[in-house]
């Protein structure tokens, strides 16, 4: 009997993560995020021109999460996709955006039907942590083009030190089906 216990380092493993949009062309500077299950260990990182990132990681059970970069706004962020990587494995995942095919459309006026065209009209889907905006035209109309799921829709003015009003800090919420069925929804504001 040995009175000393030895113990291996622990090997690792290769994850490469492959970002492809709903044509199946791939994707540069999208954010990727692995974190293990128990969240003692998280790796990060961005795609290059290629639309991969590709890390070592200790063998386990991770999560990765694939945001889209700012300037591919029609892109809906994939589900996160859980896996298990063994010693010595190499694990290749894609994550697939799929295109908005949501579109939520409307007017900010005054009490008086007087366009307002400088709101900043802003939408979030606090399930997929998502942002999406739009500013309005002259005749204060905008449009935006969302995901399935439940939105919280918002305005302010473009610059609040000149505009003529403030944000009401009112929402209105909109909700679209799963699925890739067209869908538009109105949603106007009055201030």
């Amino acid at each position: 009997d040995s009175p000393f216990t030895i113990v291996a380092p622990q090997a690792d493993a290769f994850a490469k993560i492959s970002a492809v949009d709903y044509a199946g062309k791939p994707i540069a500077n999208v954010s990727v995020l692995i974190a293990a299950s128990d969240l003692s260990k998280n790796f990060s990182g961005v795609t290059v021109a290629d639309g991969s990132f590709s890390t070592r990681l200790p063998a386990g059970t991770y999560t990765v999460e694939a945001k889209s970069p700012p300037e591919r706004s029609e892109l809906i962020n994939p589900a996160p996709v859980v896996f298990i990587i063994a010693i010595g494995e190499t694990k290749e995942i894609i994550m697939q955006f799929n295109k908005l095919t949501k579109t939520v459309t409307g007017m900010v006026t005054f009490t008086n039907k007087e366009p307002i065209p400088d709101a900043h009209v802003e939408a979030y889907n606090e399930t997929t942590g998502q942002w999406i905006s739009a500013i309005t035209d002259a005749n204060g109309t905008y449009s935006m083009n969302l995901s399935s799921g439940k939105w919280m829709i918002g305005i302010r003015p473009v610059n609040p030190t000149t505009s003529r009003w403030r944000s009401p800090r009112q929402y209105q919420y909109v909700e679209f089906g799963a699925g890739s069925v067209s869908e538009t929804k109105t949603i106007n504001f009055v201030v």
